[in-house]
């Protein structure tokens, strides 16, 4: 990944970052990128707008895990998991049947706030098994348990962002 988040905002590569660290990290930064304190205009901006793209990669949860993602895919040598994007086929018709009833459910505000709520469970249980996934990668690990441990984590994240476009949607 070229631009590494991480790095950029001097922060460990943790899945499990604080908001709080990652806005510290971004306002010290960022006021020292201010134009009026650097000479070169241009590159004020340039280094404004990496330390804004890096902060909203790491403030949101799902992005700051599909960077990480990427960074250990890139770490173990592994552009392409095998499977990576496939969906469980049992997610799938789970998914099939949400749907079902969301459409049904369109005019129905009760229904709607179950619904919300079931989507709230399942971001919850993707943020912590992605976590937990991700927390065990080291770089001492055999590459191929790495790949195995990156495609679950890709599955998990496809997972998670199906769930979320559905959210939009329902929005």
């Amino acid at each position: 990944m070229a631009d590494d988040p991480f790095a950029i905002l001097g922060l460990p590569r943790r899945f499990d970052l604080a908001p709080g660290e990652v806005e510290r990290a971004y306002l010290a930064l960022a006021a020292q990128a201010h134009p009026d304190l650097m000479s070169d205009a241009i590159e004020a901006e340039t280094r404004s707008s990496m330390l804004n793209r890096a902060r909203a990669t790491l403030v949101d949860p799902e992005r700051r895990a599909v960077a990480l993602w990427e960074l250990w895919s890139a770490e173990f040598g592994v552009s392409r998991p095998e499977r990576a994007d496939a969906l469980p086929p049992a997610f799938l018709m789970e998914m099939m049947e949400v749907r079902e009833e969301l459409e049904n459910a369109r005019r129905d505000a009760a229904a709607i706030e179950r619904w919300s709520a079931w989507a709230q469970t399942q971001r919850n249980e993707y943020r912590e098994e992605v976590g937990r996934l991700l927390g065990g990668l080291t770089r001492e690990i055999p590459r191929a348990d790495a790949s195995r441990s990156l495609t679950k984590i890709k599955q998990v994240l496809n997972q998670w962002r199906y769930v979320e476009r559905m959210v939009e949607q329902m929005e």
